[in-house]
C-alpha cells in the first residue's frame, strides 16, 4: 500500500512541476513567443473549381462511392487472376508441362489481358509487378508442388485454351 501511495505522490509532483514550468515560461516569455490569435489580413475567398475537385478527391478517399468500390474490387480480382495464372505457369514450367514458347505466349497473353481490361496505363510495369508477386508466392508456397498431381493436366488445358483466346491467330 505504501508503494502505491509513493507512486501517486511522485506522479502528482511531476505534474505540478510541469505546470509550474509551463506557467513560468508563458508569463515570462517575450510577447513574440506567447500564443496569439491570428487575424486574417484578407477576406476569405470562395474556393476555386480546382480546389473543389481536389476536395472531392480527398472525400472520395475516405468515403468512396459504390462505383469506386466496385472498380477497386474489379481491379483486385483482375490482379488476383493474373497472379494465379503466372503462378500456375511457373509450376507447369518447372514440371516440364509448359514449353518455353508456351510460357512466353502465356506472358504475352497476360500482357494483352492487362491492356484490354485497362488495368494499368503501363501494362508492362504492371505485369512485372504482378509477376514479382507471383514469383514470391511460388517460391514460398508452390515451388514444392508435386508434378504428379492430376489437376496439373487440367491446368495445362485451361491455360492453353485461355492463352489461345487472348492471342491473335
Amino acid at each position: 500500500m505504501f508503494g502505491r501511495t509513493r507512486k501517486l505522490v511522485f506522479i502528482a509532483f511531476i505534474l505540478l512541476a510541469a505546470l509550474l514550468v509551463w506557467r513560468a515560461f508563458y508569463y515570462h516569455a517575450p510577447a513574440s513567443q506567447k500564443a496569439t490569435t491570428v487575424q486574417p489580413t484578407a477576406p476569405v475567398m470562395a474556393p476555386t473549381q480546382q480546389a473543389l475537385q481536389q476536395s472531392d478527391l480527398i472525400l472520395d478517399l475516405f468515403n468512396p462511392s459504390e462505383a469506386t468500390l466496385n472498380n477497386q474490387r474489379t481491379q483486385s480480382e483482375l490482379v488476383r487472376q493474373i497472379e494465379e495464372a503466372m503462378t500456375v505457369s511457373f509450376v507447369l514450367r518447372r514440371c516440364d508441362m509448359l514449353s518455353d514458347e508456351q510460357y512466353y505466349d502465356t506472358y504475352r497473353a497476360l500482357f494483352l489481358y492487362i491492356q484490354r481490361t485497362h488495368l494499368s496505363d503501363d501494362a508492362n510495369a504492371e505485369l512485372k509487378r504482378i509477376t514479382a508477386s507471383a514469383s514470391a508466392s511460388y517460391s514460398l508456397i508452390y515451388s514444392r508442388t508435386s508434378c504428379d498431381l492430376p489437376q496439373l493436366k487440367t491446368s495445362v488445358a485451361q491455360l492453353k485454351q485461355w492463352r489461345e483466346s487472348m492471342l491473335p491467330h
